[in-house]
């Protein structure tokens, strides 16, 4: 298992696309962590919407992840997502459901 944070993200997810778009424009931050994709690839059934990042025993929702990336960028500023149809959860947060259920541990099987 990876001791790097692994960030799950979808390719269906506006809100994954853009922070892909930001970490790709962040090489100060290259090769920090583990990206892995809900669409080709099982994740844990703990992940209940995307993108999250998991470190260790903590889960990072999107909001603290766009937060943490504004606070530690080096003064240019990178546009925060805007809420829309896909946003879930309370407050608005810049999320996506993954519209999928657990079985045998792995939730890699989608609902139609």
């Amino acid at each position: 298992m990876s001791s790097k944070p692994t960030i799950y993200v979808s390719k269906k997810c506006k809100y994954c696309i853009e922070l892909i778009k930001i970490l790709r424009n962040r090489p100060d931050i290259h090769g920090n962590f583990l990206i892995i994709s809900i669409d080709e690839n099982p994740f844990p059934n703990y992940v209940k919407a995307v993108p999250c990042m998991v470190s260790g025993d903590e889960i990072y929702s999107a909001a603290e992840i766009f937060g943490m990336l504004e606070e530690s960028n080096d003064g240019s500023s990178e546009p925060q997502p805007q809420t829309g149809e896909c946003s879930v959860g309370g407050g608005g947060e810049p999320q996506c459901d993954i519209n999928g259920y657990c079985s045998d541990g792995s939730c890699l099987c989608f609902s139609s």
